[in-house]
């Protein structure tokens, strides 16, 4: 299987590796290497508990109630507005405090009224939590919520960075559910295999910048979700090929030109490769826009366009 790998490499991409051994290059053996964590003051985790009682009463006042699937994953749906035609949205979160707080006000933005399921991934909101939910766990919960709470109706996936991969998870089986539409915000599954996503967010220890220091101290050296990255991720399972995507559901792809973690440029300019090869169609809008990592999801101006690619 290797042999055939590099005859690949060498005939469509005409890339020789030479043998031999260079001690300079390290492999990023994302599941087999030591959790590496910088400890955090109890405090800390104390602010993050209070602020997750605040998530809760502030979801339970906009109208969401918290649901747990037979699969054990935790989610909160709110039935769609009076008179709303929205498909139904399912939401992921990426790396981040409290799960689904800080994405309030780009959700309830986005959602024209329609119907809400949140789901929630308890091994990257620092909550002290070490379980992680699964790839059957996420999918089975999926179905179940939509069959029980909105049966008959396409569903619309959104994922931001890390909750790009339950969307790979969920597009790569047969559901019960149907997809309307997928939308991927600064998401870190395209092209995955490509180093950048990992050194960036694991890996890298010369940082510059505020925000870069603000991703090394503040998420992926925090112990849970170290432990998360470490054990849980799987990225040959995470990764999204676009062009296994039927071209009846359309995607919404928004890249952060300054992104932090994953390489912007290289995969816009993949993907307008695959699109001049014909490897995905007309379906796929690639959106570029200016700023960093998770910077959408602070901004207005942003919203509206997302908003407006919904159906």
């Amino acid at each position: 299987e290797i042999d055939t790998f590099f005859e690949h490499l060498e005939k469509v991409h005409g890339i020789f590796l030479q043998p031999g051994f260079n001690p300079k290059v390290k492999a990023c053996t994302l599941s087999l290497d030591p959790v590496s964590f910088l400890p955090r003051p109890m405090l800390v985790y104390i602010s993050i508990s209070a602020l997750d009682v605040f998530k809760h009463l502030i979801l339970t006042l906009l109208g969401f109630i918290k649901c747990r699937s037979s699969s054990d994953v935790i989610f909160w749906y709110r039935p769609s507005a009076s008179g709303s035609t929205r498909n139904p949205m399912a939401f992921f979160h990426g790396i981040a405090p409290c799960g689904q707080l800080f994405y309030l006000p780009l959700i309830l933005s986005v959602a024209g009224g329609g119907a809400l399921f949140l789901f929630s991934n308890e091994g990257v909101d620092m909550s002290m939590s070490l379980s992680a939910p699964s790839e059957d766990a996420v999918t089975s919960a999926v179905e179940e919520a939509a069959s029980k709470y909105e049966p008959g109706k396409h569903l619309t996936l959104v994922g931001h960075s890390l909750g790009s991969c339950p969307c790979t998870w969920l597009l790569r089986r047969p559901l019960s559910v149907p997809i309307a539409q997928l939308v991927l915000l600064d998401p870190v599954t395209l092209y995955l295999s490509h180093p950048a996503v990992a050194v960036n967010f694991v890996y890298k220890t010369a940082l510059k910048g505020f925000m870069e220091r603000v991703i090394y101290y503040g998420a992926s050296t925090e112990l849970y979700i170290a432990h998360y990255l470490k054990r849980n991720f799987w990225w040959y399972r995470n990764e999204m090929w676009l062009e296994d995507i039927p071209s009846s559901i359309p995607v919404s792809v928004f890249l952060s030109k300054s992104d932090e973690i994953v390489d912007c440029e290289l995969v816009a300019r993949g993907l307008r490769k695959q699109r001049e090869m014909g490897e995905i169609g007309d379906n796929v809008e690639i959106i570029e826009l200016d700023g960093g990592h998770a910077r959408m999801i602070a901004e207005p101006s942003t919203w509206r366009l997302i908003r407006a690619q919904l159906l």
